[in-house]
């Protein structure tokens, strides 16, 4: 599997030996964040390792309207502070899909109905098995999301007093990619899988600093971006029910 590290040398060696490393590491890890854009379902964040619910919990104090969603605002079910990662590394929220809460006497979140938003359901769940897994119904919370900034993490403000609560709201958000900021960091992708769209990301933006037009650019950008978010948009291990065989008599 290609490596960052090993990225950045064949860069170098075959296509344009005169460039320094640092920039190609920066290219690269622009090419990377190019393709995290993509609004993909591999890329919401979810806690697997919680044995009630995967999704984060978002604590809110009564008064306040406005969140940042960081390590400090997320929890498990335990109350646990949950650490913000992507493939174990530390990372950061690009922006909050959905911020919804989950109507079932089992996981305790009862609700004011006539402040609910459409019902839906979470990406990490399969659609099917929702009710018949979890015995719950979810619906959105009206909210607006900020992105996260240069300035600042990603941010939601309710539309209403949330009150104070720590097991109410679930927050269903897209991860960024771990910044390369050395060759030693992994890609948060398969290096393998995407190395000719990385390549073509760090070539083509070298190219276009060079001539003021690249075709692997506008390919990286047409082509590979589309690509990759089909790719990353197939989730195939979405939790359902155990399945029993029907024996007939």
């Amino acid at each position: 599997m290609a490596t960052t590290r090993q990225l950045v040398s064949l860069i170098k060696e075959e296509y344009d030996p005169k460039i320094s490393e640092t920039r190609i590491l920066y290219y690269l890890n622009w090419a990377q964040n190019t393709l995290f854009q993509c609004d993909c379902a591999q890329q919401i964040f979810v806690n697997n390792n919680d044995p009630t619910f995967p999704y984060p919990i978002l604590h809110t104090t009564e008064g306040q309207l406005d969140y940042e969603i960081d390590d400090s605002t997320l929890f498990d079910s335990t109350g646990a502070a949950l650490a913000i990662t992507l493939n174990g590394s530390s990372t950061t929220v690009r922006r909050v899909k959905s911020l919804f809460v989950a109507i079932s006497e089992s996981l305790n979140a009862d609700y004011n109905p006539s402040y609910i938003g459409e019902q839906f359901n979470p990406i990490a769940i399969n659609s099917l098995y929702a009710n018949s897994l979890y015995n719950v119904t979810f619906y959105t919370v009206p909210n607006i999301s900020f992105n996260m900034t240069n300035s600042g993490d990603a941010k939601i403000v309710f539309a209403e007093d949330p009150g104070t609560t720590t097991d109410r709201y679930y927050v269903e958000a897209y991860l960024n990619p771990v910044e390369l900021t050395s060759k030693n960091i992994d890609l948060s992708i398969n290096g393998e899988e995407w190395e000719m769209a990385l390549i073509d990301g760090v070539v083509g933006r070298i190219e276009d600093f060079k001539n003021g037009t690249s075709r692997r650019l506008e390919k990286f950008l047409g082509y590979w971006t589309k690509k990759f978010g089909f790719n990353q948009n197939i989730v195939s291990k979405q939790r359902a029910p155990l399945q029993f065989k029907i024996s007939e008599c």
